[in-house]
């Protein structure tokens, strides 16, 4: 998965992704997959991987709103 999240973060950076951008968006999208294919998997395939990964990347944006959102007012 390493290797992946530094593939990853070095075609982010070929289209124009600075650091440590590029990097930290590479190792999220990265536990957002591997998060959602453990739930894919070990549960009933009701659902597809594709909508896993969009509520884990869900729940990533809003756990950063709520940071940020705390941050603010603090």
């Amino acid at each position: 998965m390493s290797s992946l999240a530094g593939a990853l973060a070095g075609a982010l950076r070929e289209r124009g992704v600075a650091e440590p951008a590029a990097s930290l968006l590479a190792e999220i999208g990265i536990a957002v997959f591997r998060l959602s294919f453990e739930r894919w998997v070990s549960g009933p395939r009701e659902r597809e991987l594709r909508e896993l990964m969009r509520e884990s990347l869900a729940e990533v944006r809003s756990l950063t709103t709520e940071a940020g959102n705390r941050a603010t007012a603090a």
